[in-house]
């Protein structure tokens, strides 16, 4: 095109939220340009430019406007009539064929199908070369731009019919547009390589891109400085006006990277005079073995300093792989916004410049102290180096979060990457950028686990540092983790069949690290070159208590099988005794909420026999999921500070108390107890719940009473038989793990060293045949843990390997999947439900004394909630377990107020309505064939209505 020939300024790309003005489609893909050029600068980390750069064969400079040049062709397919005149409900264009028939497939999948025909004349590989993908993976990044990838575009005649691809007017103007961009681009060549994993990082890229352009606020104000023609030059000139706009775009979202700069453990942690063995080993003798990318496993029991570890190898292997960014990732929403405040913390006083650090959950947009600024506020001005930390408004869109330079979240949140989800491009760039930091990695189930091993398959491709830290990993488990980064890496070939290959890992010392690299194109694997000293702890008592298994059958379900309940009642009696009459502190861990809600009245009963306890009486807590977030939040905090070591160094540790939970306990609670009342769990958890015994015995700060050594009571059936066990503990975990850490514990007798025993514990209870007594039982959870692992085969992306030799991107999106599809946990379907109290009147409050309406249910409400009256709401939200019930719900039965349905947070909440009896009480709400009550003290009680009696 020379300079008098011009592009068509009319045709147009956005009119939503313009005020019926029209945005055109040069200017809009010339910004996303613009805003390309901007995030490879100043948000894609340096590493990461340097691996897409040699995976294009180019040096980065020119990565950077190839990149670029696709960016500003992505919305290409819009200069079509049927969008025109369609989509933007522009008049028919004069010059311009009249608009044909329907064009129902979107304009992304014309792009993509354009672009395909067209790029060979722009010197791309002809389409449909067999041993050149180039242009038909850049065509499916474009066509991939809103989320889900297009099947391989088809070159042919009838193809160009199909989508009326006429050498008309419209088709000059798309040839314009692509000569355009890349003139203002400096002619970007060819790249000389495109691989289909290094595709689906650019069109994270790409999509970005086009989401900083698209704003609204943003085109109001380029609409100002349009360019004056469609002339060549005058597009250049508004190109060049454009570039500091964008690079504004991408500071102002909170984009550029959080830089921690290299520093030695004691200058990372100054106020630790004493590091712990595993510290000190860490930082001696592993910085000389990292080079660039890696995997580093660490396994050591709580209290060893695991987390300090993390912050810093992810800085020093974050440093050697030129990532700047960093991903804590945890298993639940407490343990993350716990681990929030601890990386916070260390930033602020570590970082060079301070960058948004996110929290990474589904909760997050709660965190008060976490969220953006209210309009008008005080708090819109500011001040200091402390607030630079906070999240952009930005951020809290959809997935954004996890573009942030820092953040810290739940593992949903990475493995959401590799299934195929809508956007998962996006996630996989936010990835690409960090050092992956995984805590309490051993917390997955089969499921998950097989997840976590494509991840870290990519992670390998993308060459991610990852840190793995663990306080109960089996070796197998280790191994099966490092294989997959090396394979991914490329230095590991994947074996044939299972079991065929030999170990990467061949042993885990305990405490100790392993650090795994792709070194010099070979696998490298070092580990801890000397045992590590553990911090000096007491062996743990632990004795296995036999209580009664009751067995009832449901009334109300004669066909159904008689339900197994243990009897804790004599139990607890007997172990809480001292407790109850000299002092202490003991939690009761139970395997169900329901269980826990029973024990908890138990518990109460047992302190009044006694008396009410010693001294000022024995204190009694509840804590579970089923309580409203509020409620939850302030229990966890009283028992943080009452069990914690803040509470005891204020010497507000409480004479004597109980606490009463569920496996929550095992990763969410830094809590100290004397003895530990636990259900029969899988050997692994029950060493986790372990680990709150005198967790912090040697800071010398706590009073024992009547406690001369940590001790853990195991309640088990009197035999160690899979089919004995409680109904309720089977449904949880498998019967014959139950089994065989039953058998295990009898075999290793009362006294379990730390860290002596761990390792080996952990894997005599899966490896040593002759713990499995019932031999169905056995079979019966190997083929459900295969099963799960082969349903988490299907339903993960496939391997980068796998698919760079596809070279067809669509299998990252599968189309039939719609996101709820593809939830990460097995069956972790759940549901959020709102208690409320309905009056006589048929006004719903929030609270049972009727002192605060439930907002967005006042008579006449009808616009949207506020930020303030939406936190409100989700504050009083409840999980719990989905399934049959809540999908068979009817629309009546599902309804939620008008204003809920306009929030993205609350539109999937479901409303629990219980009526005020003629007696002043609230009664039970019946709901989806469930009974709920909510209990001021117990939480949420709900059961299927025949179980109820």
């Amino acid at each position: 095109m020379n300079d008098e020939e011009q592009i068509d300024l009319r045709i147009g790309a956005k009119e939503r939220g313009l005020g019926g003005a029209v945005y055109p489609a040069i200017c809009h893909g010339l910004d996303a340009a613009a805003v390309c050029l901007a995030l490879w600068k100043h948000h894609v980390a340096p590493g990461l430019r340097e691996h897409l750069a040699r995976r294009l064969e180019v040096d980065t400079d020119t990565a950077g406007r190839i990149v670029s040049y696709w960016a500003g062709l992505h919305d290409i397919g819009k200069i079509e009539p049927y969008f025109q005149t369609k989509r933007l409900s522009l008049p028919p264009l004069s010059g311009f064929p009249a608009v044909g028939p329907s064009m129902p497939q979107g304009h992304a999948l014309t792009g993509c199908q354009w672009l395909a025909m067209t790029l060979p004349e722009s010197g791309y590989p002809p389409f449909g070369d067999a041993d050149d993908s180039r242009t038909s993976l850049i065509a499916q990044v474009v066509g991939g731009h809103h989320g889900r990838y297009p099947e391989r575009p088809q070159v042919s005649y009838d193809a160009r019919t199909e989508f009326h691809f006429d050498e008309d007017a419209w088709d000059d103007q798309r040839n314009a547009h692509l000569q355009v961009v890349g003139t203002v681009l400096d002619q970007p060549p060819v790249p000389p390589s495109l691989d289909a994993p290094t595709a689906v990082v650019v069109t994270g890229l790409i999509v970005l891109a086009d989401w900083l352009a698209s704003q609204e606020r943003f085109l109001l104000q380029q609409l100002q400085h349009l360019p004056r023609s469609g002339a060549q030059a005058d597009l250049a000139a508004y190109f060049t006006r454009v570039r500091p706009a964008a690079e504004g775009l991408v500071a102002d979202a909170g984009l550029e990277p959080l830089h921690m700069p290299a520093a030695s453990f004691a200058e990372s942690f100054p106020a630790i005079s004493e590091p712990f063995g595993l510290q000190a080993s860490v930082a001696e003798h592993l910085p000389g073995h990292v080079h660039g990318p890696g995997l580093l496993i660490v396994t050591a029991p709580t209290g060893e300093g695991k987390t300090e570890v993390g912050k810093y190898v992810a800085d020093l292997m974050g440093e050697a792989a030129g990532r700047t960014g960093r991903a804590f990732l945890l298993p639940t929403t407490a343990t993350a916004n716990s681990m929030h405040t601890r990386v916070r913390r260390y930033a602020e006083r570590r970082a060079a410049h301070p960058r948004p650090l996110m929290r990474l959950h589904s909760m997050a947009w709660l965190e008060q102290d976490h969220a953006p600024p209210t309009p008008g506020s005080s708090s819109d001005v500011l001040t200091g180096h402390h607030s630079a930390f906070s999240p952009t408004e930005w951020l809290y869109g959809g997935l954004r979060g996890l573009l942030a330079s820092w953040g810290v979240g739940t593992f949903d949140q990475a493995l959401m990457a590799v299934l195929p989800s809508r956007f998962n491009a996006v996630r996989m760039l936010g990835l690409a950028g960090k050092t992956v930091v995984v805590d309490e990695a051993h917390a997955v189930d089969p499921y998950m686990q097989k997840e976590l091993e494509r991840l870290l398959c990519w992670l390998g491709r993308l060459e991610v540092p990852v840190v793995l830290l663990s306080a109960t990993l089996h070796r197998s488990v280790a191994d099966a983790y490092a294989r997959a980064y090396l394979e991914g890496a490329g230095v590991l070939r994947r074996p044939r069949r299972r079991g065929a290959a030999a170990p990467v890992i061949e042993r885990l010392s305990y405490p100790g690290w392993v650090h795994v690299s792709a070194y010099e194109g070979r696998p490298r694997v070092v580990s801890n070159p000397v045992p590590i000293a553990a911090t000096e702890r007491s062996p743990l008592d632990v004795s296995l208590e036999a209580v009664p298994i009751l067995e009832e059958t449901p009334r109300g379900s004669a066909r159904s099988r008689p339900s197994r309940t243990a009897d804790r009642t004599e139990a607890l009696r007997r172990l809480l005794a001292p407790v109850l009459n000299r002092g202490g502190t003991a939690a009761v861990v139970c395997t169900t909420v329901k269980e826990a809600q029973a024990t908890y009245d138990l518990v109460r009963r047992l302190i009044d026999e006694n008396g009410g306890g010693p001294g000022e009486g024995t204190g009694l807590h509840l804590l579970h999921a089923r309580f409203p977030q509020w409620q939850r939040d302030e229990i966890t905090a009283t028992v943080l500070h009452a069990f914690g070591k803040e509470g005891a160094q204020e010497g507000a540790r409480p004479r004597s108390a109980v606490l009463v939970a569920t496996a929550i306990i095992e990763q969410s609670l830094d809590i100290d107890l004397d003895l530990m009342i636990t259900d029969l769990a899988p050997m692994a958890l029950l060493l986790q719940r372990a680990g709150r015994c005198w967790r912090h015995e040697h800071l010398g700060i706590i009073d024992r009473h009547a406690f001369t050594a940590p001790r853990v009571a195991v309640l088990v059936p009197g035999e160690p038989d899979a089919d004995a066990m409680p109904t309720p503990w089977t449904a949880i975990h498998a019967p014959s793990l139950l089994e065989r850490t039953h058998r295990l514990l009898q075999e290793h007798g009362a006294c379990v060293a730390i860290p002596d025993d761990v390792q080996a514990l952990v894997e005599q209870v899966h490896d040593n045949p002759e713990l499995a007594q019932n031999v169905k039982r056995e079979y019966e959870r190997i083929g459900e843990a295969m099963a799960q692992q082969a349903q988490a085969n299907t339903a993960v992306v496939p391997r980068p390997a796998q698919l760079a030799d596809q070279a067809n991107l669509s299998a990252m999106t599968l189309n039939d999947f719609s996101d709820e599809a593809v939830a990460t946990r097995l069956g972790a379907e759940s549901v959020r439900v709102v208690c409320c109290f309905a009056d006589a009147n048929g006004r719903l409050w929030a609270d049972a004394q009727r002192t605060r309406a439930l907002a967005g249910t006042e008579p006449g409400h009808t616009a949207p909630l506020s930020a303030q009256e939406a936190n409100e709401v989700m504050n009083l939200t409840i999980p719990v377990p989905g399934g049959t019930w809540y999908r068979e719900l009817s629309a009546g039965e599902a309804a939620i107020p008008p204003p809920w349905r306009k929030h993205n947070h609350l539109s999937r909440l479901l409303l629990i309505r219980q009526p005020l009896a003629e007696s002043g009480q609230w009664s039970e709400a019946v709901l989806g064939g469930h009974i709920w009550l909510l209990d001021k003290e117990r939480g949420l009680i709900h059961h299927p209505i025949a179980a109820g009696g």
